[in-house]
């Protein structure tokens, strides 16, 4: 067994570059690793051939034993090892795709968005160009409408004084008409002079006076009375009080046109002004919208944009660990397949016949476990008769019954003969009747014409605010329903976005989850290695103590007899029996291995705890970008909640306020078609009977200057 032992440490030697007589070289570089560990598990082999003076127990059956656990435990750690692997390979895959996809989605959003935040600016300053230009409409119709205003109480200033001096001298002239027919008799020469001075209105004093003044004196006998002679005057009083009362009517009739033309054109400019300051406020609601939007888009715009960058750190920084651990993989995977060949030929060598002898104290050595984490009249006199035929002619070609029924009662009253109750013949009071008739007739044409006009002024304006009312309405409608449409799709939008992100967050806590998993069961691997080196160096450490022990004792042992003669020859010499110190050389070799595993053993803890807190860091780091990440999008998802409820509440009110509109609508339409009925329909009738009735107007005053104006 000796001999075997002792050749035994030459052959390894040659193998493992004279470990028992030189010592096992450090590894200075990883590559010299799998050879260093090659050449100890040979010298955990050779502890077997030690003798243990302590304990009995075969050491090559402990160290087979130990072997053979080695074996089994280095196939099973690398089979955990290559599931921890795949696992973390799939994590890594489905994690940095899915990233991937998000930051597809949020640069298709940011280039959207883009889009969107251009067109918003875009139509802000088209919305305040437009404000401008209403603006500047505004104070224009404004302007006009103080303009029209102001004409329009000079012009009923103008009219209430002309008014006021008609009136004033119809009444001076009836009254000097009254006075003058009560002198209808002879008098003496002095009654004249009684008349010339008598009080008489300021205007029929003119008229009359100026009259006078031009009147021939009349001869007559000295001795004899005044005798009656002022049916002249009469007459051209009552002509001049016609033509007063005509012009009267005709400065009523005018102001009432002035009147509802300033009406029309003051209610037109109100109208105006109320749809441009409608518009107005329209196109303030579009841009104040469009603002809003654009905040809005911002906000979006930025809130994408960080959670691009955070997921395309995290997604690097993934795959950068994701690359480092695949890497490590390998590295063990092959210092694992090394191991596992360097312990099968250790356990053929150390079960052959070479190796003989016994060791308790050598039981437990390698154990290598390494893991990885993730809006004018004039007047004139013609005959009767031709006055007549010109208006029987008239109301045949304009069908007029009320010409016609004029005609007739002038025919009637013209048969009559006109004398006083004292049987004394008068003026031509049949003429004055005849007027009467005719002004009586012509008055009621004017009324109707003005009925006529304010019926057309009343149409005009409800049909102008009708269609005002109908454009903005309708315009309300449009926008209301455009707006129900983009805030559905937004809503729609919206919930997908929520839904994606929930799933997001799903997918992050469950990968945390799965990483914490990992990270745990790494933890105790690394935990039981390290608790394996310290108790495998206590073992190393206990087997040093027993050979340096025993070796110490050997060198001091009993001196064997010397001889006593210096006479003996060297035969003699030969057959003394040498002193027996153990085997010194052999025990030295294997102390010197015993160092090293306990060298192995050390740096297995240290090399192992550097490596389980650099894997706690990268663990932590992870978790961290994981929470922020968590925390970015839990972040957004309640922004989009918030939106997507906001926008719900809009999209109830604005649904509300269609249906207001569209009521109003209804009924704007609706009053259209009454408005319709009473105005458009009878458009074309209206015109000509406004024609008819304006030739009746003038036929009869034309018939009225003929028989008494001048």
């Amino acid at each position: 067994a000796g001999a075997t032992a002792a050749a035994f440490p030459v052959q390894a030697a040659n193998s493992c570059r004279c470990l028992l007589c030189l010592g096992c070289e450090q590894p200075q570089t990883d590559q010299q690793l799998p050879a260093a560990m090659k050449c100890r598990a040979v010298t955990v082999l050779l502890l077997g051939a030690v003798s243990s003076v302590a304990d009995q127990v075969s050491p090559v059956q402990k160290v087979i034993e130990l072997l053979n656990g080695m074996t089994a435990k280095g196939e099973q750690e690398m089979a955990a090892d290559q599931t921890q692997h795949d696992e973390q390979t799939t994590f890594c895959e489905e994690t940095l795709r899915d990233k991937g996809r998000a930051m597809e989605r949020a640069g298709e959003k940011i280039e959207q968005l883009n889009a969107d935040i251009a067109k918003f600016e875009s139509s802000i300053k088209t919305y305040s160009n437009q404000l401008a230009t209403y603006e500047q409409d505004i104070n224009r119709d404004t302007k006009d409408k103080e303009d029209a205003i102001a004409l329009r109480k000079q012009q009923k200033t103008d009219f209430d004084l002309a008014l006021a001096d008609y009136t004033a001298s119809i009444n001076s002239i009836g009254l000097a008409l009254g006075k003058i027919n009560k002198q209808a008799h002879n008098r003496a020469q002095a009654s004249l002079l009684q008349i010339s001075k008598a009080s008489k209105p300021q205007d029929a004093t003119r008229a009359l006076t100026a009259f006078l003044q031009s009147s021939p004196v009349v001869a007559a006998p000295e001795a004899a009375g005044y005798e009656f002679q002022s049916g002249n005057i009469i007459t051209m009083l009552e002509d001049l009080s016609a033509k007063f009362i005509q012009e009267k009517n005709d400065l009523e009739l005018n102001e009432l046109k002035e009147k509802n033309a300033h009406e029309s054109l003051v209610a037109g400019l109100t109208a105006q002004l109320a749809n441009t300051n409608k518009a107005k406020e329209t196109k303030t609601g579009f841009k104040n919208t469009a603002e809003s939007k654009l905040a809005a888009a911002k906000v979006d715009h930025s809130d994408t944009t960080a959670e691009l960058e955070t997921d395309t750190k995290y997604s690097k920084e993934l795959d950068t660990e994701c690359k480092s651990k695949a890497a490590d993989f390998m590295s063990r995977k092959k210092l694992r397949g090394e191991e596992l060949e360097a312990i099968a030929k250790a356990t053929d060598i150390i079960g052959g016949n070479a190796v003989n002898g016994s060791s308790v104290k050598h039981s437990r050595l390698l154990q290598v476990d390494l893991a990885t984490a993730l809006a004018s009249l004039r007047t004139g006199r013609r005959p009767l008769d031709g006055v007549l035929k010109q208006l029987q002619s008239q109301a045949g070609d304009l069908h007029s019954r009320a010409l016609s029924l004029v005609v007739q009662q002038i025919s009637s009253v013209q048969h009559q003969a006109p004398v006083t109750a004292a049987g004394v013949r008068t003026p031509d009071e049949t003429m004055l009747k005849i007027k009467t008739l005719m002004q009586e007739l012509l008055g009621k044409l004017q009324e109707q014409q003005e009925a006529e006009i304010s019926q057309k002024s009343f149409c005009d304006k409800e049909l102008g605010t009708n269609k005002i009312t109908r454009a903005d309405k309708t315009d309300a409608v449009d926008t209301l329903t455009a707006n129900i449409d983009q805030l559905t799709t937004s809503i729609a939008t919206l919930t997908e976005e929520s839904a994606d992100l929930s799933d997001q967050l799903t997918k992050i806590a469950s990968a945390l989850a799965k990483a914490t998993a990992l990270r745990q069961d790494e933890k105790a691997k690394n935990m039981e290695t390290i608790a394996d080196a310290k108790a495998a160096q206590k073992a190393v450490a206990q087997a040093l103590d027993v050979l340096q022990d025993f070796y110490s004792k050997a060198s001091g042992a009993t001196a064997f007899v010397q001889r006593e003669e210096a006479g003996d020859d060297e035969a003699t010499l030969e057959t003394q029996p040498r002193p027996y110190k153990g085997q010194q050389g052999a025990a030295a070799g294997i102390v010197r291995m015993l160092e090293v595993v306990m060298e192995d053993f050390s740096r297995l803890e240290t090399d192992t705890d550097a490596a389980e807190e650099a894997a706690d860091k990268e663990f932590r780091d992870f978790s961290a970008d994981s929470n922020i990440d968590k925390a970015s999008k839990e972040t957004v998802k309640q922004q989009t909640e918030e939106k997507k409820e906001d926008q719900t509440t809009k999209l109830s009110q604005t649904k509300a306020d269609l249906a207001s509109s569209q009521k109003e609508l209804d009924a704007a339409n609706t009053y259209y078609e009454e408005l319709y009925s009473k105005c458009l329909d009878v458009e074309v009738d209206s015109k000509g009977a406004t024609a008819k009735r304006e030739a009746e107007i003038k036929a009869l005053k034309d018939a009225l200057a003929s028989l008494g104006a001048r």
